[in-house]
């Protein structure tokens, strides 16, 4: 399955994931709007990557079963295009 998304789609994952990780920095559970607000938020960035949420989450699916396709979303992760 890892063959099934292209890496412009690994590359928008990567990005979206460094986002969301930024975004969970300021995450205060405290707020009882603060879930619905973060899963917003958290959507808004999957979308302005250019992912829809299927695909976001069926990327994420499959790097929990392939330690490849993890380990190179990852290296995207940490090292981000153009950096």
């Amino acid at each position: 399955m890892t063959d099934a998304f292209s890496e412009d789609q690994l590359q928008q994952f990567a990005k979206a994931t460094r986002d969301i990780q930024a975004l969970s920095e300021h995450y205060d559970p405290a707020r009882p709007e603060a879930p619905a607000e973060f899963a917003d938020q958290s959507r808004a960035i999957i979308e302005s990557v250019g992912l829809d949420l299927e695909t976001y989450d069926a990327i994420g699916v499959e790097t929990q079963r392939s330690g490849a396709l993890w380990e190179r979303v990852q290296n995207m992760i940490d090292q981000p295009a153009g950096a």
